[in-house]
């Protein structure tokens, strides 16, 4: 992450993720998904923090991202055929509100 400044840019976070191939912002811009294999981490773009948003369910790798309008979640879609709905946000009290939120599959892929 860099800082722009009038004739120069200033190196001001790094975040060391290997073989990241999708980075897509949320639309407020305060968050961002970064893809990496079948991996996705989630990280706040004004202090660069990971905290525990980390997803993993993907059996290949993550091949496109798309955030909720209300950025509360996003989409990703992998190589392995699957779409998975994630939510950002869960109650860890109730059973039944888990990531990920809705799976959808094809079959013979």
């Amino acid at each position: 992450m860099m800082n722009v400044f009038q004739k120069s840019l200033k190196s001001f976070h790094t975040i060391a993720i290997k073989g990241c191939r999708e980075i897509r912002f949320s639309n407020g811009g305060h968050l961002f998904a970064c893809a990496s294999q079948s991996n996705i981490n989630i990280y706040k773009f004004y202090t660069g923090e990971n905290g525990d948003m980390i997803y993993k369910m993907h059996g290949g790798p993550v091949r496109c991202l798309h955030w909720f309008d209300d950025d509360s979640g996003f989409i990703s879609g992998g190589w392995d055929g699957n779409v998975f709905c994630w939510k950002l946000y869960t109650d860890k009290k109730d059973p039944n509100d888990e990531n990920p939120q809705y799976i959808y599959s094809l079959k013979n892929f």
